[in-house]
């Protein structure tokens, strides 16, 4: 199950696209302005039509959900060729956030939850999904200081 969203870099305010995708095993992001420390090395990566020479790097990267929801990735890939970002189900969950899909009047939704104090379930996004499990929404890039809002 993929998730489109738009995104947009802090440093830039440059648009860009972002998968919210389930099967990744890691984020890929091909703008280095995501990462706060990347270390370049060539490597190779498994794709759906076969291994691929793509990764040019990895390490932490910080992405913020255009409202405030904070990602920090420690071992995000940096994949300068790639034609799209893909940040993985993992990453959002190892943040401490839940993933659900919600259907509401024949509709689906993907709710990214955190669950607070006294185990109180909290949505901090609600975001639209469409047939064909795209969903738009956006992010940017941002510093280690960034906090959830």
């Amino acid at each position: 199950m993929d998730q489109q969203i738009m995104c947009s870099s802090h440093e830039s305010n440059k648009s860009d696209i972002c998968l919210i995708d389930c099967a990744t095993t890691h984020t890929i992001l091909k703008n280095r302005e995501y990462f706060s420390n990347l270390n370049l090395a060539e490597a190779n990566v498994q794709t759906i039509s076969g291994i691929s020479n793509l990764i040019n790097g990895s390490g932490r990267a910080n992405i913020m959900l255009l409202g405030g929801t904070t990602i920090h990735v420690d071992n995000a890939l940096y994949s300068e060729n790639s034609r799209r970002n893909l940040l993985s189900f993992k990453d959002i969950r190892q943040n401490g956030y839940h993933i659900e899909t919600v259907n509401e009047n024949n509709r689906e939704f993907l709710y990214v939850t955190l669950i607070g104090f006294k185990w109180e379930k909290r949505s901090v996004r609600k975001i639209p999904s469409f047939i064909i499990w795209i969903i738009f929404y956006s992010y940017k890039a941002c510093r280690n200081e960034c906090r959830l809002e």
